[in-house]
């Protein structure tokens, strides 16, 4: 097979084994408690845990937390961050001011 050539459709299963796994997607690693706990909603079949009312409960209560720590981080964060992106475009507009002042004053325009 070559890669100008169209792919067998033969070869396909084969490819999808040798396929690495994507990476996770987002900066936080995924929590394992979860996939174990919401297990049966992908295969349509309770697991162990999917006929435990509480295990579903502790997984709800692991994701909730998980959410709740992830909004105490992330909503200072963006307070801090538009603060300081403020503070920094006006430090620039007033650096291009002044690089402006020197310009004409170099120029003879401004006394």
């Amino acid at each position: 097979w070559n890669q100008g050539d169209p792919i067998p459709e033969a070869t396909l299963p084969e490819l999808a084994k040798e396929t690495p796994p994507a990476p996770s997607s987002g900066p936080t690693p995924e929590v394992p408690e979860g996939e174990a706990r919401f297990a049966f909603a992908e295969t349509g079949s309770p697991t162990s845990s999917g006929n435990n009312p509480q295990a579903l409960a502790h997984g709800i209560s692991v994701a909730l937390y998980n959410t709740g720590f992830g909004l105490v981080i992330a909503i200072p964060s963006m307070i801090f961050y538009r603060h300081f992106r403020a503070t920094v475009d006006g430090l620039v507009i007033e650096m291009e001011l002044q690089a402006v002042k020197l310009v004409e004053l170099v120029h003879g325009d401004r006394k």
